[in-house]
C-alpha cells in the first residue's frame, strides 16, 4: 500500500544520524569550541547556532524535494515499463552518489523485469535521500 510510510531499518537510521551530525552537529561543536577560546556572549553564539541550524535546513529541505521528484519520475518510467513489459536495469550515477552497497548491488543485477524488484526490495530507486540512482530501459540483447 503506498500510502502506508516506508519502515526505516537500522543501516537508514545510522546514514540519517551521520547526515545530521555532518551538516549540524559538527557545526555547532566548532562553532562551541570557537566560542570558548573567544569568550563569545551567549547572543553572539545563539546567531551563529541558529545560523547553521537554517543553512543545514535549507539544503536538506532541497534534498528532500529533489528525492522526491527523481521518485515520482521513477514510479512513472516503472508504470509505462509495466504496461510495455520492458526489462529495466538500475543504474548508479557516477556523481554525487555516496557509496551505497545495495545500490551497487542493484546495478549489477543487470535487467529485471517491472514486476520484479531489485535484491534491496525496491522497484524503483531512489534508496534513500540524496540518492541519484536512477533506472533504464533495457537493452533487448539485456532482456531477462
Amino acid at each position: 500500500d503506498d500510502a502506508t510510510p516506508a519502515e526505516r531499518d537500522e543501516e537508514e537510521d545510522t546514514v540519517l544520524a551521520d547526515v545530521l551530525d555532518a551538516r549540524i552537529g559538527a557545526p555547532i561543536r566548532t562553532l562551541l569550541d570557537h566560542a570558548r577560546e573567544v569568550r563569545d556572549p551567549p547572543w553572539v553564539l545563539a546567531e551563529r547556532v541558529d545560523g547553521v541550524i537554517s543553512d543545514a535546513s535549507e539544503a536538506m529541505v532541497a534534498e528532500i524535494a529533489e528525492t522526491e521528484l527523481s521518485r515520482a519520475y521513477e514510479r512513472g518510467k516503472l508504470a509505462t515499463w509495466s504496461k510495455g513489459s520492458a526489462a529495466r536495469r538500475w543504474i548508479v550515477s557516477p556523481q554525487g552518489h555516496r557509496r551505497d552497497d545495495h545500490c551497487h548491488q542493484n546495478a549489477k543485477t543487470g535487467a529485471l523485469p517491472p514486476d520484479e524488484p531489485f535484491p534491496s526490495g525496491e522497484q524503483a530507486p531512489p534508496r534513500f535521500s540524496g540518492c541519484t540512482c536512477t533506472t533504464s530501459a533495457a537493452e533487448e540483447e539485456d532482456d531477462p
